[in-house]
């Protein structure tokens, strides 16, 4: 997952002027393959003005607490949790409620 993040940041470039950026993980909370771990996932955010990180994540969580770190370094980011795969769908209305909210809630970058 942090490997993925990663590169995510990486290839979205320069901070857009006219808009944020929205990058949405769906995780188990668990990585166990990744070279990166949550500490780069959190210095590149913190870098980023312009980036939100919401993560959905499915089941208990032994993470929470680092993923919700992970969120937090990101303007406006965000922990969604679905209890199992049933509440998947309802977590990702929560995040595009979240994406949706007006500009104005979001600071000038």
């Amino acid at each position: 997952m942090y490997d993925a993040l990663v590169r995510v940041l990486d290839g979205l470039g320069g901070e857009g002027a006219n808009r944020p950026n929205f990058v949405v993980c769906l995780t188990d909370g668990e990585d166990s393959k990744s070279g990166k771990g949550a500490d780069d996932v959190i210095r590149m955010l913190r870098n980023r003005k312009g980036t939100t990180l919401i993560i959905v994540s499915v089941g208990k969580l032994e993470t929470e607490t680092l993923l919700r770190t992970m969120c937090s370094a990101s303007k406006n980011g965000a922990l969604v949790t679905a209890e199992n795969n049933d509440g998947i769908a309802k977590a990702f209305k929560a995040v595009s409620e979240i994406i949706n909210r007006p500009a104005t809630t979001f600071e000038a970058y």
